[in-house]
This record gives structure tokens, C-alpha cells and sequence, in this order.
């Protein structure tokens, strides 16, 4: 299982590779150096939590097989995947399944929050994409476990304590800042609905994924009011937005004379996404994200007096503790 291999500058590597488990490498000045290492992980892998059986998966085989069974029945696929993708990349996935203990787990959480060896991309994240990691992560294995047959009797993400998750963000732009972001963005041919799609969230407080496949038939400009319908919002439930007298000028202007479709054809998250983190970089307002925008309008909305159960009907938040982080008043 290890073997030792002499540089040409003389000093010495040690290789362990076990099925199941990924390989491992070091290299030190001296051979009794690289002996005692190789005896020493070798002792760590022979603990054996579980038991290896014959053709065991490894875990980038079942994110691969959760990929493509599961995730195109979700809504969010596009950004599950890419998570996935991340945890593809981490040596974790290297191990087979059920050599997944909570000290693995563990040291992947460590390294992923450290950006130490082994992290998919060498730079450290924050503790609320580590859990929104861990979660996914838990979720892939109780799926492979109950539906697949697959796994250990015990999950070992829920044996491993979760990091802490970022504070809540209170960015609100000034007036002055609104201004310019719109001044830059209109200044881009490649980006002509941008300054429309960011006022429309700053008026109704809708999300992203909300505006963008927002259908005409769902805009009734005579009532002003958008109907999202189930299925088509983050929490799945539907609701009526009413909309303000600029919100209704900017979706009288992006519809035009057409009767069906979508408000903005062809339009997608993603290109609205990295159309924003360049305004913002153009702009030199750095530290802001789109989604501040819903910060804005619920900070707004409960400025001009209403309740939070009004609040809530509005912007979709289930809880009036949820509503209450994104409202930071002035």
C-alpha cells in the first residue's frame, strides 16, 4: 500500500494509495522520515470505521448519479450542480462512501472554510456557503441511503458541528449610489435591460429569479399588480405584488405592444448575474449585490408604515422574524 520514492535533490516521497480512500504523497529530507510517515497513515486508514465492500462507490460517482437523477427535478438545479461541482473537486470525493466518517467530514468542513490542501479551489468561503455545502452534502447521502441502497445506517454530516453563518447583510445604497449604478449600467449596449430589471426589485422587492422568467400574462398594468403563481417563486407559494407607478412604467416599457411571452425574451439568471458583478466593478461600489435590492424595498415597504403581516404578502418571507433581517430602518 505505501512506497517510497527518492528525488533527484535526495530527498525521499512516500505514496499511500488504498481503494477507497484518496491518494496521498508527501516528501521529506530523509528515508526514515518518509517510512514513519507512510506507517503512520497507513495505521489511520487500517482504524477502519466501516467495513469496505466490493465495489463501493466513490462519492464523486454518486454526486454524479444524484446530478443527474435528482437534481433536474429542482427548481434551483443550476446552482446545486455547481455546488456539487465544488465538492467534486475536493479530495473528499475520492473516498468511497462508506468511508465517509464525521472526522472526514470534519477536516473537508476545516479545509473548505481555511482554503487549506485538498479545498476544491485553494481560496477560503464563509461558514454559510460551508453549510449550505454540508447541507447538500447531507442531502445527497440520505437520498443515496433511503433510495439507492447506498451508504452507512448513520448520515456523518449529522454528526459534524456546523460552522457559524455569516451576519446578516444590512447594505442599503443611498440615492446617490442608485443613481450612478443606473448611470453605468444604461452606458452598456450589452446590458440594455439591466437598469430596468434592478429599479423593478427595487420597487416590488422581487427576487431575481422572480423577474426574470416573469410572464406578460402574469403583469396586469390596469390593477397594478404581478401574480406570481406557484411553482414560479423561491418558497413555491404564489402571490400578488402590487406594483408603483415607476414599476408600472418600467414594465410598460420592456412589454410594449406584445400580448404574450416572457417581459424580457431570452433573458437568464445567469447573464443577469454577471452582468451586475461587472456594473458593480465599473461603478466602484464593490461591496453590493442584487439581492440587496429586496433589502431596500422591505426596508421601504415597512418605512411607509405597513404591517408585517402586508410585509410578508409582498415579498413572500414565511416568518416575520426572516422579514425583520432584511429590513433595516433608517
Amino acid at each position: 500500500m505505501g512506497t517510497l520514492q527518492q528525488r533527484p535533490n535526495g530527498n525521499w516521497t512516500g505514496k499511500v494509495r488504498k481503494q477507497g480512500f484518496p491518494a496521498l504523497s508527501a516528501t521529506f529530507p530523509t528515508k526514515k522520515e518518509a517510512e514513519r510517515w507512510i506507517t503512520d497513515q497507513e495505521a489511520k486508514i487500517n482504524a477502519g470505521r466501516f467495513q469496505h465492500l466490493d465495489g463501493e462507490p466513490l462519492l464523486r460517482d454518486l454526486i454524479k448519479k444524484y446530478m443527474e437523477e435528482v437534481s433536474p427535478t429542482k427548481k434551483g438545479e443550476r446552482e446545486e450542480v455547481w455546488r456539487l461541482k465544488a465538492i467534486q473537486r475536493h479530495e473528499i470525493a475520492s473516498y468511497a462512501v462508506g468511508r465517509l466518517t464525521p472526522a472526514v467530514i470534519a477536516n473537508w468542513r476545516d479545509q473548505r472554510l481555511s482554503g487549506l490542501s485538498g479545498a476544491s479551489n485553494g481560496r477560503p468561503v464563509s461558514g454559510s456557503t460551508v453549510n449550505r455545502e454540508m447541507n447538500l452534502l447531507h442531502h445527497v447521502l440520505e437520498h443515496a441511503r433511503k433510495e439507492w441502497g447506498i451508504g452507512t445506517p448513520l448520515n456523518p454530516v449529522s454528526e459534524v458541528r456546523r460552522p457559524k453563518n455569516n451576519p446578516s447583510r444590512d447594505r442599503l445604497l443611498t440615492d446617490v449610489e442608485k443613481a450612478h449604478l443606473l448611470l453605468v449600467a444604461g452606458k452598456n449596449p450589452r446590458s440594455r435591460y439591466l437598469p430596468a430589471v434592478m429599479e423593478l426589485a427595487w420597487e416590488t422587492g422581487m427576487r431575481q429569479g422572480e423577474i426574470v422568467p416573469l410572464e406578460i400574462k402574469n403583469v396586469d398594468l390596469k390593477d397594478r399588480v404581478v401574480s406570481l403563481r406557484v411553482g414560479t417563486t423561491k418558497n413555491d407559494g404564489a402571490r400578488t405584488v402590487p406594483l408603483s407607478s415607476r414599476a408600472v412604467e418600467i414594465l410598460k416599457d420592456a412589454i410594449g405592444n406584445r400580448k404574450d411571452g416572457r417581459v424580457w425574451p431570452n433573458l437568464t439568471t445567469e447573464a443577469v448575474k454577471r452582468a451586475f458583478i461587472r456594473l458593480r466593478e465599473k461603478a466602484g461600489i464593490s461591496d453590493v449585490k442584487f439581492h440587496d435590492t429586496r433589502h431596500d424595498a422591505t426596508t421601504r415597504f415597512v418605512e411607509l408604515g405597513l404591517s408585517d403581516t402586508e410585509v410578508m404578502s409582498i415579498t413572500g418571507h414565511k416568518s416575520a422574524a426572516m422579514m425583520r433581517r432584511y429590513t433595516q430602518p433608517c
